[in-house]
C-alpha cells in the first residue's frame, strides 16, 4: 500500500526522536553519574505538537471538500488507539498479578480503568503521583497520563475547529493565537504552586496541541512555499538542547518548554526541504522507529517499570538495554499484528472490531472487581494495615496545608506566642496531621511550612523570616 503524497517521513523521524528522549529519560542510564536525556520527558511535548498539527490537517482539509465525518473521525481513532493499549493492559495485568502487594495490586487495577476511559491524567494527579518525581515511576501505567490528554483533545478538538472554521473563517490563526497565549500564561502561572495539576492537564498543555494545529493552518492556505533550511537546523538544535539540559519536570509546561515545542514547530515548519535535518530525520531507521512509536511509547513504561520493582535492573545497565531491546520488539510485533491489521477496514469490519474491544474491556473491568481479594490472599493482613496509615492512603497530599509558598496554614491558640512550627518536604507532611491534632489539644500554635520536594529550604527565605519573627518563642 502506498504511502499518500501528504505523507511526510520526517514527522515519523521526529516521533522517533521523542518517543527515543522519553525511553532515554525512563531508562534511568547514568554515564559518569549523568543522567542521559535528563530532559527526555519533553518528547511527550514533541508529541502534542505533532498530534496538533496531523489532526488539523486531517479535519481542515476533509471538511474543505465537505467530507469531514465526526463518526470516522472517531471510529480512526479507536482503531488507531484502542487495540494496542488494551493488548498492553491486559499482558501487564498478568506480571503486576505477582509483582504487587495488594494495596499496590490495587491502585494498579484503578489505573487499569483509567487508562481505558483515558482519565488517567486525572487519576495520577488526585492519587498524588507527581511525575518525575523519582523518575522511572512504580505505577507502571503513569505513562497512560499523556494518551488521556491526547484522547481528550481528540473529542473536544474537532466540533470546536468545525464551530471555529464557520464562525471565523480567516481570523480563525487569531483565535488559535490567543488560546497558545492564555494556556501558555496560564500554564507559566500555575506551574510554580501547582505543578502536578500543571503538568498532567489538557487546560496546559493545549497550547502545545495548538502550535502544531497553527502550523497546519498556515501550510494549508500558504500559496507559495518558501524554505528556510536553517529553520530545521535551529529546531534540532533547541530539542536536543532542551533534552540534554532541561531536567525538572515540574517546571513544564512553562515558557520554558517554548524551547521544545518551537523546535519541534521549526523543523515542522520547514516543509519539503532538502536540509540534512530532514534527510536525518527520513533515514529508513528513523522513520520505522517513528511508525511504531505509539507500540513503543505503551511497552516501554510498563516494562522497565516492572525491572524496577523486581530489582533485576538495580544499578544493571545490561539489564535496562535488554528491556529497551524487548520494549522494541513487542512494539515491533504489536504494531504489524495489532495497530497496522486492525486499522485495515478490509482485514476487520468496525462492527467486529467493536465487538471485540467492548469484550476486553468487559474482561478487564470484572478483572478489577474479582481479583483483589482473591490477591490479598496470598500476603497476610499486616501488610494492608501498614499500608494504610501511608502517605498515599491517608492522602496527606490532599491537606490543605501541603505545598504552600506564600499563605502559611496557621492552627491552634494564637495569642499564644509559644509557636511550633513545621518546616520541610513531603516527608515533614506525612507528620503534619497527627501533630497538628495533638497540639490543638495542647492549646499551641502550630504553623505549617511543607513543601514537596528537595528545594523546601530555599523557598520564600523572606516570608518565612518575617513569619518567624512574629513570634518570641519557637520551636
Amino acid at each position: 500500500m502506498q504511502k499518500k503524497k501528504s505523507y511526510r517521513r520526517d514527522i515519523d523521524g521526529l516521533r522517533a526522536l521523542a518517543v527515543i528522549g522519553v525511553i532515554f529519560y525512563h531508562s534511568e542510564i547514568l554515564i559518569n553519574k549523568v543522567l542521559i536525556f535528563s530532559g527526555g520527558f519533553l518528547g511527550v511535548d514533541i508529541f502534542f505538537v505533532i498530534s496538533g498539527y496531523l489532526i488539523t490537517s486531517i479535519i481542515y482539509k476533509e471538511n474543505k471538500v465537505k467530507k469531514f465525518s465526526f463518526i470516522n473521525f472517531y471510529i480512526r481513532r479507536i482503531r488507531r488507539l484502542l487495540p494496542a493499549l488494551l493488548v498492553v493492559l491486559f499482558v501487564s495485568l498478568i506480571f503486576s498479578y505477582f509483582l504487587f502487594l495488594p494495596v499496590e495490586f490495587k491502585l494498579y487495577l484503578d489505573s487499569i480503568i483509567s487508562s481505558i476511559f483515558f482519565y488517567s491524567n486525572f487519576h495520577f494527579h488526585y492519587s498524588g503521583q507527581a511525575y518525575g518525581q523519582a523518575i522511572l515511576s512504580t505505577k507502571p501505567l503513569l505513562h497512560t497520563w499523556s494518551l488521556a490528554v491526547e484522547e481528550q483533545f481528540y473529542i473536544l478538538y474537532p466540533i470546536f475547529l468545525i464551530f471555529s472554521v464557520h464562525l471565523f473563517k480567516k481570523k480563525i490563526k487569531f483565535l488559535f493565537f490567543l488560546i497558545i497565549l492564555f494556556s501558555l500564561i496560564f500554564a507559566s502561572y500555575i506551574s510554580e504552586n501547582h505543578p502536578s495539576f500543571n503538568f498532567y492537564m489538557l487546560f496546559t498543555r493545549s497550547w502545545e496541541l495548538m502550535c502544531g494545529a497553527v502550523i497546519a493552518l498556515y501550510h494549508l492556505e500558504e500559496k507559495k512555499r518558501k524554505h528556510y533550511n536553517f529553520l530545521s537546523y535551529l529546531g534540532f538544535f533547541l530539542i536536543i538542547f532542551s533534552f540534554i539540559f532541561f531536567d525538572d519536570p515540574n517546571q513544564h509546561p512553562s515558557f520554558l518548554t517554548l524551547i521544545p515545542v518551537v523546535g519541534c514547530c521549526l523543523i515542522i515548519i520547514d516543509k519539503e526541504s532538502n536540509s540534512s535535518i530532514n534527510k536525518f530525520l527520513s533515514h529508513k531507521l528513523f522513520v520505522n522507529i517513528g511508525l511504531i512509536s505509539y507500540s513503543l511509547y505503551l511497552w516501554h513504561h510498563p516494562i522497565l517499570s516492572f525491572g524496577k520493582i523486581s530489582g533485576i535492573t538495580e544499578e544493571s545497565i545490561f539489564f535496562k538495554i535488554l528491556l529497551i531491546l524487548l520494549s522494541f520488539f513487542l512494539s515491533a510485533l504489536t504494531y504489524h499484528m495489532v495497530e497496522k491489521k486492525l486499522r485495515n477496514s478490509n482485514f476487520i469490519s468496525f462492527k467486529k472490531l467493536f465487538i471485540i474491544l467492548i469484550s476486553t474491556i468487559i474482561f478487564l473491568i470484572l478483572f478489577t472487581f474479582y481479583l483483589p481479594s482473591n490477591h490479598k490472599l496470598r500476603y497476610p493482613k499486616i501488610l494492608e494495615d501498614i499500608k494504610n496509615q501511608t502517605w498515599y492512603a491517608t492522602k496527606q497530599f490532599f491537606k490543605p496545608c501541603f505545598q504552600r509558598k506564600f499563605i502559611f496554614c496557621s492552627y491552634g491558640d494564637k495569642e499564644n506566642e509559644d509557636t511550633i512550627f513545621l518546616v520541610g518536604d513531603s516527608i515533614m507532611a506525612s507528620l503534619q496531621e497527627e501533630l497538628r491534632l495533638s497540639l490543638q489539644k495542647r492549646n499551641k500554635n502550630f504553623i505549617i511550612m511543607t513543601n514537596g520536594g528537595c528545594d523546601f529550604l530555599t523557598i520564600n527565605q523572606r516570608v518565612k523570616k518575617k513569619k518567624f519573627c512574629n513570634y518570641k518563642i519557637q520551636t
